[in-house]
């Protein structure tokens, strides 16, 4: 018996205009890290960006994310939250 495995965090639509956009995220994008922490479902994502939310308490704060391209090339984007 195996269980399946999560499908990845990958974005599937960013709007143009969008705070992530100009942040330089893309559709097709897949997270692999969030704050230093390797992620690999969107439950993973949520969670992390989360817990650096609330650590930034009131302040304003961007989150740091390495993403696979659908390229094969990673990028690190710095998404505002």
């Amino acid at each position: 018996f195996e269980v399946p495995k999560a499908p990845p965090a990958r974005v599937v639509h960013v709007a143009s205009g969008s705070s992530l956009e100009q942040d330089g995220l893309r559709a097709g994008d897949t997270f692999v890290k969030v704050e230093g922490k390797d992620v690999e479902t969107s439950e993973d994502v949520d969670a992390a960006i989360g817990a650096a939310v609330e650590a930034a308490g009131d302040a304003a704060t961007k989150v740091r994310a390495e993403v696979l391209r659908e390229n094969g090339e990673t990028a690190v984007v710095d998404l505002s939250i």
